[in-house]
């Protein structure tokens, strides 16, 4: 893999980051636009966060794997940015799964908005703060 494809696969994480906490407030301000308001509310929000955290998750690992085998030790942040945010991404669809089933309340939904901003925010000072080196391995 070279260096192009490697960064590119980092700028799609970075705007997946980006899209989704936008997707999310704009399915909860649609369905707050609903009167009244329905009182299951924040499952569903869950629900179509869950819905697209899951593959995301998937897309992530995959991409991650894809990687040259040094890449997480050649490039000083990659590791330390990517398993923790990865552990944080897999406690929050399963947080969203279980709000879905137990839960109705906002704050669940709002943690995944902000984990989603706060990666996108890491990646992109990551992006521009730490020198680019080759992938060559």
């Amino acid at each position: 893999m070279n260096g192009h494809s490697s960064t590119s696969s980092w700028l799609r994480l970075l705007l997946a980051n980006s899209m989704l906490p936008l997707a999310f407030c704009m399915f909860g301000l649609l369905l707050l636009t609903i009167k009244p308001t329905p009182v299951a509310i924040w499952r569903w929000c869950c629900g179509f966060a869950a819905a697209y955290l899951f593959p995301f998750g998937v897309y992530t690992s995959r991409a991650a794997r894809r990687l040259p085998r040094g890449q997480f030790q050649a490039n000083r942040g990659v590791g330390f940015i990517f398993y923790p945010f990865y552990a944080l991404g897999t406690g929050m669809c399963l947080l969203q799964l279980y709000k879905i089933a137990v839960l109705n309340a906002f704050w669940p939904f709002f943690a995944a908005i902000v984990l989603q901003i706060f990666g996108a925010m890491l990646q992109l000072v990551r992006l521009i703060l730490l020198p680019r080196q080759d992938d060559d391995g």
